[in-house]
């Protein structure tokens, strides 16, 4: 299951209790206003000790203490929003998919479009920052190969007219003119599509209805291989969630992405337009 929902889908979950709602937005934002029942998971948790490639996966050890601290059990769905479309969330989903656990849903439009058409919330003036430890038997497999693209792959695979790279920043990093590594620019022969190009402001930052269309206008071909990338792996990984709603067989985040291939020296890097 990998689903997107309506709000209004979510209501009769929230009224009932009966499913798990997960939170990625800022502790702050959470304490101000969450959907009722959620459990709050803070960003920076879904992100491993990798400073020269922040995005990276994180080990097993680590996705396991989230899976625990959530409560998430493999077959039964989870339900995940943040506060600016997606793309936190989307963080989140990629290491469930990484680890088998598909029975994601995000929420379309997340907190915004909750809070915006007038539904129900909760505030806290406190949050528990610590979590009680539960003594869990859980045994975890690796299927990053299936999800995630390392350097290396990139290296051997640069020039190969089967993947498309896709490059999920915005125009200025893309060509170089905005700089936050070492070495500005982006991987050669990638395709540059915004993430935020994908959301619709009017709608309370909905994915777009038309999104399969902007893909194809911009030459994302479902039938090559897709390799998404940003700086840090978060909205890339949006970039992907939106490919695994439209049935994408063959999308992959690089966990690495650019905090790792512009801190390279033996990366290539193109700048400008092209």
């Amino acid at each position: 299951m990998c689903e997107l929902i309506e709000p209004e889908a979510l209501e009769p979950i929230v009224k009932n209790n009966s499913g798990i709602i997960v939170d990625v937005c800022d502790y702050s934002r959470y304490a101000k206003a969450h959907i009722p029942s959620a459990l709050h998971l803070q960003p920076q948790e879904t992100f491993g000790p990798y400073p020269h490639k922040i995005g990276d996966l994180p080990n097993l050890n680590r996705i396991k203490e989230i899976i625990i601290k959530l409560g998430i059990i493999k077959h039964k769905p989870v339900y995940i929003y943040d506060d600016i479309g997606g793309v936190l969330a989307s963080r989140l989903i990629w290491l469930l998919d990484c680890v088998g656990y598909h029975n994601w849903i995000l929420i379309n439009g997340g907190l915004i479009s909750w809070l915006k058409e007038g539904r129900a919330y909760k505030s806290t003036s406190s949050i528990d920052k610590t979590q009680e430890k539960k003594e869990i038997e859980l045994k975890l497999k690796s299927l990053a190969h299936e999800y995630n693209f390392t350097k290396n792959q990139i290296i051997s695979t640069l020039h190969s007219n089967d993947i498309i790279f896709w490059d999920s920043r915005s125009k200025g990093e893309f060509t170089g003119e905005t700089k936050k590594a070492a070495r500005a620019g982006h991987i050669p022969g990638s395709i540059h599509l915004d993430y935020r190009d994908l959301l619709n402001p009017n709608e309370n930052l909905r994915i777009r209805s038309n999104v399969s269309d902007i893909l194809e206008q911009n030459k994302i071909d479902p039938s090559k291989q897709i390799i998404t990338y940003c700086h840090s792996n978060q909205r890339s990984a949006f970039a992907f969630v939106v490919g695994r709603l439209l049935k994408f067989e063959r999308i992959k985040c690089y966990g690495g992405s650019w905090s790792e291939w512009g801190n390279s020296e033996n990366s290539v890097v193109s700048i400008g337009e092209e």
